[in-house]
This record gives structure tokens, sequence and C-alpha cells, in this order.
């Protein structure tokens, strides 16, 4: 079975298709009753049973907490993120590389009429989550789902372009990205968050959110997620790169690309007020906030 979903979870070249951390994490959120069942799909179910023995193996003998506990982890502080920032005036939202997240849908309902979102993703993806939300009755009034590419540096798909024809640029504006950046090397993602700086700096105020991974500058927490690193390569065919060693590197690096606040929030924190599961060892997952004013 698990040579079965290795192969299932081969990335595709044309980076068109819905491939394994879209299925994957839709079913981690569906699981756990945080999107709703026609978001989640029999390939997503398929692979979450499929993984189970290498997630067994990394928890049970290499110490490594299995893959739901790190999605879970970031997905809810990057929710209570946005809800604060929402409730600090911040009335508009994109969120590129949206995959099949339910964050649209479930802000829509939280917030209102007040909120505008915008989702966006690659033309294939983008219609198939139009189709997704329509037929389930998720779509409402301010909520939009478009065509983008974040690696387009022009025309009508790029960032830019998706910015200037859905946003208001009198009004603050949040841009959240989930599961993108480690599926990206540093120079490629380098470019996207400067691009991204610039692209807030057209509003009242922004708010970039992201999860991020830190740590491994500790040779302990190197090799671990190295392992880590290692075993989701194995299992997804998707390799993944590691940008930083510390917060400190964090706030250095977006700082210098044009954010003027930055914090990578760590899990442990959160464990107090909201409903994280544990890892078995400090998290390497960090959520990033970084600010243009």
């Amino acid at each position: 079975m698990i040579h079965r979903a290795a192969s299932l979870l081969k990335p595709r070249d044309d980076r068109a298709g819905i491939g394994f951390t879209a299925h994957y994490t839709s079913q981690v959120w569906v699981r756990n009753g945080l999107s709703h069942p026609a978001l989640g799909s029999a390939t997503g179910r398929f692979l979450h049973r499929a993984l189970r023995p290498p997630m067994w193996m990394g928890k049970n003998i290499l110490g490594i907490s299995d893959l739901d506990t790190y999605l879970l982890q970031r997905h809810h502080i990057l929710d209570f993120l946005m809800d604060r920032a929402v409730e600090q005036g911040a009335v508009q939202v994109l969120e590129p590389a949206c995959g099949l997240s339910p964050r649209g849908f479930r802000f829509m309902a939280r917030h209102g009429a007040r909120l505008r979102y915008v989702e966006a993703d690659l033309p294939a993806m983008a219609a198939r989550k139009r189709e997704l939300l329509d037929s389930a009755g998720l779509l409402a009034p301010g909520h939009q789902v478009v065509e983008t590419d974040i690696l387009a540096q022009g025309g009508e798909h790029s960032l830019e372009a998706v910015a200037e024809k859905y946003l208001d640029p009198d009004r603050p504006v949040i841009l959240v990205t989930e599961g993108l950046v480690n599926y990206f090397d540093f120079v490629t993602m380098q470019t996207v968050w400067e691009r991204m700086a610039r692209i807030l700096s057209r509003f009242p105020w922004g708010l970039y959110l992201a999860d991020i991974v830190t740590g491994h500058g500790n040779p302990v927490s190197q090799g671990l997620l190295k392992t880590s690193a290692a075993l989701m390569a194995w299992t997804t065919g998707a390799k993944t790169w590691l940008h930083f060693r510390s917060a400190d590197e964090v706030a250095r690096t977006f700082r210098d690309l044009g954010f003027d606040r930055v914090q990578a929030h760590e899990p442990e924190p959160f464990f107090r007020f909201l409903p994280l599961p544990r890892s078995r060892r400090k998290s390497f997952i960090r959520v990033l906030a970084a600010e243009v004013r």
C-alpha cells in the first residue's frame, strides 16, 4: 500500500493538478472538524490511511510527531492570528496557493459581510475549488476564488495584478499562505516575499502570515528535521527546503525584505488557550507574522 501511495503522491510537472498536499491536508481538516466534507476526497482518505505506517514509524521509532500534529498546530495558530487582525480592522484577505483550505468560507461565516476574502490558486485548482464551494453552497457575497501563479512576476495572474483587481487599496489587508514556503528553495521564496512586501505597502496596513520551520541550527534538532524531511520525501516524492535556523534569523531576513515588524510564533505558548495537539518534542513549526505599515 505504501508503494501505491507513493506513486499517487508524486508532484505533477505542470503544477496544475490537485496534489498530495491539497488532498492530505484537506482530509486532516475534515477529520478534525475544521472543514466541510465537500472539500474532502476519496484520494485524501486513501492517502491518510496509506501514510499511517510511515507516520507511525516516525513517531514511535524516530521520536517525531506525526504530520497531522504539525498541520493542526499551524492551522489553529494562523486562524487565531487572522481573527485577531480582523478584529483590529483588517477587512480584506488574500490567500494565494489556497488549495482546499477551508479558511475562506469559515472566516466569511464568522465575520460576515464586513469581510472581503479572495482565495487564489493555479487555474485548475481555482476552478475545482470554485466548483466545490459553489456546489456546497459555501460561496458567500464577498468571497471569491480566482486564478494566480505566485511565481509569475507580471501578467494578469500575478499576485500584483490580483491584489490590484480584487482588493480595496484604502483598507488594511491580510495576506496568508499555508503549506507553501517549504516547497520552494530560499532564492525563489525570497523573490516572492519581496514582492509580497511591496504589494502590502500599497495598503494602509498589511500583515503577512505563513507557517515556517526553524530550529535546525541545533545539532539534535537539525538531525531530527533532516530525518523528518527525508521521511516526507520518501512518502510523498516532494522535496522540502528548510530555510531558517532561528527566530532571530527569520526576523532579520524579513526586515531586510521590506517588512517592518516580524514575529515567529512558537506553538507552545498557544497550548494554554488553543486546542493544539502537543508535539513529542519542541515543535519545529513557527507561524510568521510580518507587518508592513
